[in-house]
């Protein structure tokens, strides 16, 4: 539910926002045993996840004078996470936030900058309670250099908290030798980002260069050990710090009249630090050279025939302990459109691959090796077809922008 109030200052509103979200469901997974050699016996696993979420906000925006105007606000959130197939995990939290920020714009330059503060509890039902103050700034620099050229600077600090199968403490037997859980002692991840973007445009082009620096402290890993009972075991632990920097471009440019492309590339140094944790399962800190790319292209034909491509891979990633990688992804796609309002499509993922490693991971410890790869078995060519009617009717409206509220699910497997 979304109320917003305009007093007769221009510039000068109040919102507020109270959202509730639920969610169930139930998710397992079986193993079954195709070795002739040994007795291994099947098994799955099964969770119900349940999850009720409860927030309101409250925003309050007021200029004072021409050049200067200010934006504030209070958000409450409150959880409460259960597994129906483990009386064990009964998990709340508790979130509060009040946050200010202003906006300042003389000439070229315009600033931007503000302040967030979070107190959180969260734990076990009759159990424990973890309790996590942050204290989240920001600032941006714009300065318009010409008419087509732009610098911007920009430092945030921002937190990510464990989801739901994260903090689940229920152990998993994936098959005869591993078994893995979940902790509902995790704290949450801080990041630290900081960019000074060149932005430039040209006739119908837009190109974008950005030096960036990236931090993650108390990083959410998984940690694989063989246990004493000679099982490999994995479970989730705040393990260390991750670092990045490097360059980042993008852009948006029109080769022809009929054919637009709109690349990405990002390079950078990504740097582990493990912690006290990391170090006693003998877990080295790592540094290497990484890159994500993509690319997105279309196409007009005559009489409403559109043609895309849209394609992205990224390098294998290091993590405190493992490394991450998957194939590249890639769709192409045809459209027409009857009258503006009917439009139909056909559209192909990784034609002739005939498998996609949606996600991989490979361990190289001192006393043990892993590599594991989760594919998807496809047909040669895979084909969607696609419709889709657009139409309007009755008076139009002026539509209300607002920023909804985000939930945190588990990770979706596949495309």
């Amino acid at each position: 539910m979304y109320y917003k109030h305009l007093f007769n200052k221009p510039g000068n509103e109040i919102a507020i926002d109270l959202s509730y979200y639920t969610y169930k469901a139930v998710n397992s997974t079986s193993y079954i045993s195709d070795n002739t050699d040994f007795a291994y016996d099947n098994h799955t696993n099964m969770v119900k996840p349940k999850q009720n979420s409860v927030s309101i906000r409250i925003d309050y925006s007021t200029p004072l004078t021409e050049k200067l105007s200010i934006n504030t606000g209070l958000k409450a959130k409150f959880q409460i996470l259960e597994d129906r197939q483990s009386d064990a995990f009964n998990y709340d939290e508790d979130i509060f936030a009040a946050y200010a920020s202003f906006n300042y714009k003389i000439g070229n330059i315009d600033v931007s900058a503000g302040v967030r503060t979070e107190k959180s509890s969260a734990g076990l039902k009759n159990s424990f309670n973890n309790n996590v103050f942050a204290l989240l700034p920001h600032a941006v620099l714009n300065y318009q250099l010409t008419p087509k050229q732009s610098l911007k600077l920009s430092y945030r600090r921002a937190i990510s908290r464990p989801y739901f199968y994260q903090l689940n403490p229920y152990t998993y037997v994936d098959d005869p030798i591993s078994i893995r859980s979940g902790n509902p002692d995790l704290k949450p991840q801080f990041h630290h980002n900081l960019f000074i973007d060149y932005a430039v445009r040209l006739k119908d082009n837009y190109i974008s260069t950005r030096l960036f620096y990236q931090k993650t402290s108390n990083v959410i890993n998984s940690l694989t050990f063989i246990n004493d009972s000679s099982m490999f075991e994995t479970r989730l632990y705040n393990l260390g710090d991750i670092h990045q920097y490097g360059i980042q471009l993008s852009g948006a440019l029109k080769l022809t009249k009929t054919i637009g492309i709109n690349p990405y590339l990002k390079l950078f140094n990504l740097c582990t630090r493990g912690n006290t944790l990391a170090k006693q399962h003998n877990i080295e800190n790592r540094q290497a050279l990484a890159f994500e790319s993509g690319l997105s292209a279309i196409v007009t034909f005559k009489h409403n025939l559109v043609a895309s491509l849209l394609f992205q891979y990224n390098s294998p990633k290091n993590n405190i302990q493992n490394t991450t990688f998957y194939d590249a992804l890639y769709f192409i796609s045809l459209e027409k459109t009857f009258k503006q309002k009917f439009k139909i499509g056909i559209m192909s993922g990784i034609p002739f691959a005939k498998s996609f490693t949606y996600q991989g991971s490979e361990i190289k410890a001192t006393d043990f090796y892993s590599h594991s790869e989760g594919d998807i078995k496809m047909s040669v060519f895979p084909i969607w077809l696609k419709f889709k009617y657009q139409f309007n009717s009755g008076k139009k409206g002026k539509r209300i922008n607002r920023t909804k509220e985000t939930i945190d699910n588990k990770p979706k497997k596949g495309f």
